[in-house]
């Protein structure tokens, strides 16, 4: 079993007087949190091998120590995961709206080869062919919706009941 030194005899005099001034509880939870930013795979054993040579305190001190210190570890980290998700978030959105293109955009990419616009690609001019022509035509076409239906649609109802007739009987009078 691990006993460190000063819990063996007296501090040493060279650390009596830096333990007595900052040995207070937020102090020592501070030092592990640190020591954990540092390290966060150090474990208890590890840790406690530290503290007890740094501060002098015993283990139960230790625990209490360590687990306020694992706690604001864990809120700390959630802190910097949820910056990281959400500065990550952001870039990818910027991302996907400069890779993606515009209706009016697009609408002006396929008006350029329905023109049949001639656009330079390296060291080559590409001018679109008839059938690609045609092609962005139709699309300009669906998108902008120049097929468009031509019947009109009607609704309501119409009543095929007969309606009701009355008959009037109109006898003549006998004349005595």
């Amino acid at each position: 079993m691990f006993i460190p030194k000063h819990r063996r005899g007296s501090i040493p005099p060279f650390r009596s007087k830096h333990i007595r001034m900052n040995n207070t509880p937020q102090h020592r939870k501070q030092w592990i949190l640190e020591e954990l930013k540092k390290s966060p795979l150090l474990s208890h054993g590890e840790m406690w091998g530290k503290y007890g040579v740094k501060w002098g305190k015993g283990k139960t001190t230790f625990d209490k120590d360590w687990k306020h210190a694992q706690e604001e570890l864990k809120a700390w980290q959630k802190s910097i995961n949820d910056k990281v998700i959400e500065e990550t978030t952001k870039t990818e959105i910027e991302a996907r709206k400069k890779a993606v293109l515009t209706k009016v955009e697009a609408l002006a990419i396929l008006s350029d080869i329905a023109k049949g616009t001639a656009k330079k690609v390296g060291d080559q001019i590409l001018i679109p062919s008839f059938k690609e022509r045609n092609g962005a035509v139709s699309i300009l076409a669906k998108m902008e919706g120049w097929n468009a239906d031509t019947k009109l649609k009607v609704s309501g109802e119409i009543n095929t009941m007969p309606t009701a007739i009355q008959v009037e009987i109109i006898l003549p009078e006998d004349e005595d």
